[in-house]
């Protein structure tokens, strides 16, 4: 069947975690594709006012999303953007930066991002779905 399996992968991975502001939980499984393709990742504590998620998205290889699943939350920390206070800003520039640098291994890939950012004012939640497609 090329790159599928004849039957599923059902067969899930779950964690939860929490700090003082939040409980989470995430689940992956594999599915229909021979090797698991997708990642994720979870800081709630990126600094003391933030809480970074992630999910990765393969789309034919898992080098990509790994790697974004490692460091992409460190890239976002070293835009100057990110020091302003721009959460919006410096989660594209490290998305574009990463998007760069593997844009003749990959066809596309999509990133999910969700963050909350607390304040004594408000908790607000931003998602970010960036994707990039080359030509054919």
């Amino acid at each position: 069947m090329g790159v599928y399996l004849s039957s599923p992968k059902t067969d899930k991975d779950s964690k939860d975690g929490e700090n003082d502001k939040l409980r989470y939980g995430l689940s992956s499984m594999q599915g229909w594709r021979t090797t698991m393709e997708d990642a994720h990742a979870a800081y709630p504590n990126l600094d003391s006012l933030t809480s970074f998620f992630g999910v990765y998205d393969g789309h034919g290889g898992q080098a990509v999303a790994k790697f974004c699943s490692k460091y992409l939350h460190e890239q976002v920390l070293k835009q100057e953007s990110y020091l302003s206070g721009d959460l919006d800003t410096s989660l594209q520039k490290a998305f574009l930066r990463y998007a760069n640098a593997f844009f003749d291994m990959v066809s596309y890939f999509i990133i999910t991002v969700a963050y909350r950012r607390f304040s004594s004012l408000k908790i607000e939640w931003r998602k970010q779905i960036p994707c990039i497609t080359k030509p054919n």
